[in-house]
């Protein structure tokens, strides 16, 4: 990533203003999704023509049947998990709330689920941006006593809805995700973009680290990781064969990967 495209997270930090996601959206981003709409237009003019020759009934039928999936899967939600809001854990609410604003954008439904994993992902159900945050990834930052790194999170999957991947608009591109090789290389890029948007959001590069590192090593070793260690496995690795493949073929950033990452853009702004 070119580091001169950025500005300060600490700066970013500071001042309320609305964050320029384009700036800080990752150039494989751009590129990747050029790829994507040129291997996806084909498939999108044949789905074209199969709706008129359908009278739009194929599209209908497929609208609804996602429609329905979507609004089954919220009501899920609506009665399995927990609503956060401003009477129901006030500071994850205050916290989406503080940061929707810096992106300007609405500010959608936040759930927790009990899932004993260490995630949370950003989505759009019927018509609604919604953020699920798992119990094993809170559970694993508030035991160690560094609730600050569940901002990184919460940054992180307000960056999908800020930066456009749950629109409709990303959807169709991503059609052009059957040649592999290009739809995982664009799908890496949102999460470093995303990575560099939860970075500014939280100012501080540190807490960034620490907060993916509980998905590396977990939230008893987190705070106590050598990140210079880890990145010093990275660079000892990366270069094999076998890494370079998976890595290729891999929907997100090898974990030690968005480390360096996340390393390289605090040490540029001395943090």
């Amino acid at each position: 990533m070119s580091q001169e495209m950025i500005e300060s997270p600490v700066s970013q930090s500071l001042d309320n203003s609305v964050l320029d996601v384009e700036r800080l959206r990752h150039p494989d981003e751009h590129v990747s999704g050029i790829w994507l709409w040129i291997l996806g237009i084909p498939i999108l003019l044949f789905a074209a023509y199969i709706s008129i020759i359908s009278m739009g009934l194929y599209p209908a039928a497929l609208f609804l049947i996602a429609r329905i999936t979507q609004l089954m899967a919220l009501a899920y939600l609506k009665t399995n998990s927990i609503r956060v809001g401003p009477h129901q854990f006030t500071e994850i609410h205050e916290t989406t709330t503080r940061m929707s604003a810096r992106l300007g954008i609405a500010k959608p439904e936040v759930y927790i689920v009990q899932e004993n994993m260490l995630n949370a992902f950003a989505a759009r159900l019927a018509g609604k941006s919604v953020i699920v945050l798992y119990s094993g990834l809170i559970d694993s930052i508030y035991r160690s006593e560094t609730p600050r790194d569940l901002d990184f999170v919460i940054g992180h999957e307000l960056g999908h809805i800020a930066a456009g991947h749950l629109s409709l608009k990303h959807r169709l591109m991503a059609v052009g995700g059957w040649f592999l090789y290009v739809g995982f290389w664009h799908r890496r890029s949102m999460e470093y973009t995303c990575d560099q948007i939860g970075l500014h959001l939280v100012g501080d590069a540190q807490v960034a680290q620490r907060a993916f590192s509980h998905l590396v090593v977990g939230g008893v070793l987190a705070g106590r990781l050598n990140q210079e260690q880890a990145q010093s496995q990275l660079r000892e690795h990366e270069g094999e064969f076998f890494v370079r493949r998976r890595n290729l073929m891999s929907l997100y950033p090898s974990h030690l990967a968005r480390l360096q990452r996340l390393s390289d853009l605090g040490q540029t702004h001395g943090r």
